[in-house]
């Protein structure tokens, strides 16, 4: 009697370590007390905020060139100042994002077969915020539009091909820690210093609702999570009066009260959460930790 196995979409979620000569090594990441990941990757680059003097850096390795590498590698150098966040494009893999304490972004064309010199000359550069530009997000569903946000308190949305900023919301009253679009690009989801997190309308260019974050003084994060319309969620994380990290969960629909909220554990590394929409998955990594927990 022939039994048929039901293929899972959740039978490769375990992972494990790989072999070091499948990993990178020799590699000096940003040292920065940014609250930034640092890394970012898509099919062909896994880019890294680099530890350098003089200026911003962000190193571009091959996804399939791993091993020890050099400590001259080439790098991505355009920046006056510390490079304090990165973004790929969903839309081409050699086209990728980074802002700076310069309080410029700058956008950046990976030549074919990845760096073979230094590239200190960006295809554009975003002109605008009065302060350094923290976080860089490249829209989901319409290429060529970047969002920004900055400690001048406000969130630019551009078009990287005329290096415009052609929308800004302001409304934040202390420096934006996270910034995150929801699944079709229509909203975009912040938490802010303010211990607020707030759900901005871009194209209305102004604040559509807020409520109250995590009264920690670490930092936070937010992300939409589940599928889009009457589905979505916010999923945020922060710490509490206690300095426990936790999360909460908010249907952006009805702000005035949590879904769920809990208490993670007590170790002092921001989380960092990660959403799966293929699988409806939930990563959470904290930094310093030794596991992933999903």
């Amino acid at each position: 009697m022939s039994r048929i196995v039901r293929s899972s979409k959740y039978r490769h979620v375990f992972g494990k370590a790989d072999r070091k000569e499948n990993c990178y090594d020799n590699l000096k990441p940003s040292k920065g007390a940014w609250d930034s990941n640092k890394v970012k990757g898509n099919n062909k680059f896994t880019s890294v905020i680099w530890e350098s003097r003089g200026g911003g850096s962000f190193a571009v390795l091959n996804n399939d060139k791993t091993g020890k590498y050099t400590s001259d590698l080439p790098l991505v150098s355009g920046h006056k100042g510390t490079v304090l966040d990165i973004d790929c494009s969903p839309f081409d893999d050699y086209l990728m994002a980074s802002v700076s304490e310069d309080g410029n972004g700058r956008i950046w064309n990976i030549p074919e077969g990845g760096l073979t010199g230094h590239l200190v000359d960006p295809v554009q550069t975003l002109i605008g915020h009065r302060r350094k530009v923290g976080t860089v997000n490249f829209h989901p569903t319409a290429s060529n539009v970047v969002v920004t946000s900055s400690t001048d308190y406000s969130v630019k949305v551009w078009d990287i091909q005329t290096g415009d900023a052609t929308l800004t919301v302001a409304g934040h009253a202390d420096i934006i820690q996270s910034v995150c679009w929801n699944r079709d690009g229509s909203k975009i989801a912040t938490t802010s210093k303010d211990k607020k997190a707030r759900i901005l309308d871009p194209r209305a260019q102004t604040v559509a609702s807020e409520f109250d974050g995590f009264p920690g003084v670490k930092g936070s994060r937010i992300l939409w999570i589940g599928g889009g319309g009457r589905e979505e969620r916010l999923f945020s994380v922060g710490f509490s009066r206690s300095s426990d990290r936790c999360f909460a969960i908010h249907d952006p629909r009805d702000l005035s009260k949590p879904l769920a909220k809990q208490n993670i554990d007590t170790s002092s590394g921001i989380i960092m959460p990660f959403y799966d929409y293929d699988t409806n998955m939930l990563f959470l990594a904290g930094k310093g930790d030794g596991n992933i927990r999903y």
